[in-house]
């Protein structure tokens, strides 16, 4: 019964042992697991606060681009207008132009009536 009892013994030991290596196991695996999400999550952590500087950023592009459009659009409007204002100055001088070489000859003939009177 001594044989009996010690094997029962035994076999309670090594079924212990046994539970107490899956045990260990179990904390090992579940450690692994814990740390591995942790990592996990300060990555997560990491790619979000990246991502919310280029957000950021991005917000901070498109509004230099906002301005970009605008100042272009009113340099656009002011050369457009400074162009017909050319234009316009343009038409101007060429008939004052055109004028002027009128009253040249007008006065040319004037002078040739006048010296022509004279002469008379």
């Amino acid at each position: 019964m001594s044989t009996m009892t010690n094997w029962a013994i035994q076999k309670q030991t090594h079924l212990a042992r046994q539970e107490t290596c899956r045990t260990c196991h179990s904390v090992l695996y579940l450690t692994s697991v814990n740390l591995f999400l942790q990592i996990l999550q300060n990555r997560l952590q990491d790619l979000m606060a990246g991502q919310s500087n280029a957000t950021q950023n991005l917000m901070k592009t498109s509004e230099s681009l906002d301005r970009l459009r605008l100042d272009h659009k009113k340099k656009t409007e002011q050369i457009e207008k400074m162009q017909r204002d050319l234009g316009f100055k343009d038409d101007r001088i060429r008939n004052l132009e055109i004028r002027g070489t009128s009253i040249k000859l007008l006065n040319k003939q004037n002078l040739r009536t006048c010296k022509t009177a004279e002469d008379i």
